[in-house]
């Protein structure tokens, strides 16, 4: 529980869970751009009650108890439905979002999940996106298609959602940039993971160049890009994280372009093993930098990372997997830089 949201089970089955803001002041919900006013939610005795516990409980009451559990469970349902605002459904539900959104007046924030690779026809099932009532669609705004089986033909159907702002494709080895063409007008998308779309390119990158609201972009071990795609993110100027991990064709010449994301706070260049010290000075202008990431980056030196002495709301620096850093130069750097040298393994 986190954020004043809350997770509850409701029908039509067991396993679709809403969130619901709950409290007496206004609250900001998970998409920072969308908040709740105090007219909108009440304030609720069950605020810290974990909606889970009910099953526990009906598996160790009576017959009768279990009838008084659910009676009491559908007056609090009642209760509170009309003040749920997010709705996540697996898409083994899918069928039944519709249904479950006209009991759920209030929801305007729905994520559909668990595609995976146990589903071979995750391309059918999005099929059916197309086919939803305009104002569902409209309502759909994260979708989680990690491991999944989906193809470019699948991502035809995404760009139905007009106002998707998060979409998970890690580790989609089908994508390639025929897909990615899907998604150039889904304008209101603010993170994108492509994370390990081994057959994306070049030419990919350049439908994103409409994507202007996207904080996040995860480009981990994307390795056919190189100093050229990194040119069309040069308008992402809202990016606030940016992976290029294994990227292993960038150069110095392609940090270059990104010297017009200044509002990244975390960056990172692991394992960009062509990197030096003169793409290092192409980020002095991110001064907004928090987290920059330099694993295996290994014609960096100690000498190099003095470029970096300006960024002054620098907090974490990562250096594994290079020997060429000493004590004596990393002590140069300011105090309040947390410097890691072993390899992140969540990278």
């Amino acid at each position: 529980m986190s954020n004043g949201s809350i997770k509850m089970k409701l029908p039509p089955s067991a396993s679709t869970r809403a969130a619901a803001t709950a409290g007496s002041t206004s609250r900001t919900l998970s998409t920072s751009t969308d908040s709740v006013s105090e007219a909108q939610v009440n304030a609720s005795p069950f605020n810290s009650t974990l909606f889970d516990l009910k099953e526990l409980i009906a598996g160790l009451v009576g017959p009768e108890d279990k009838k008084a559990l659910r009676l009491t469970n559908k007056s609090f349902q009642q209760a509170v439905a009309p003040h749920l605002t997010k709705l996540i459904i697996p898409f083994e539900e899918f069928d039944k979002l519709e249904a479950t959104l006209a009991s759920l007046p209030a929801v305007t924030d729905v994520t559909i999940e668990g595609f995976d690779r146990k589903i071979d026809d995750t391309d059918a099932h999005l099929a059916t996106l197309a086919q939803l009532a305009p104002n569902i669609r409209a309502k759909i705004q994260h979708l989680d298609l990690e491991y999944s089986y989906v193809t470019d033909a699948g991502l035809a159907h995404v760009q139905s959602l007009p106002n998707l702002r998060s979409l998970d494709l890690n580790d989609c080895f089908s994508i390639t940039d025929a897909g990615i063409a899907h998604l150039q007008n889904l304008t209101q998308l603010q993170l994108l993971d492509l994370n390990s779309c081994n057959e994306l390119t070049d030419d990919g990158l350049a439908y994103l160049q409409n994507l202007t609201q996207l904080q996040s972009l995860d480009l981990y071990s994307c390795s056919q890009l190189t100093d050229d795609g990194l040119a069309h993110l040069k308008k992402l100027t809202q990016l606030q994280s940016l992976n290029l991990c294994q990227c292993d064709n960038i150069t110095d010449a392609g940090v270059a372009h990104l010297r017009s994301l200044t509002q990244l706070q975390s960056l990172v260049l692991s394992h960009c093993k062509k990197l030096t010290g003169v793409g290092l000075a192409h980020l002095l202008l991110l001064t907004r930098l928090q987290i920059v990431c330099l694993d295996g980056c290994n014609l960096l030196s100690d000498a190099d990372l003095l470029a970096l002495k300006p960024l002054t709301q620098l907090k974490s620096l990562m250096l594994g997997y290079n020997h060429r850093f000493t004590d004596a130069g990393l002590a140069q750097l300011p105090a309040q830089v947390g410097i890691n040298r072993y390899q992140n393994k969540f990278i």
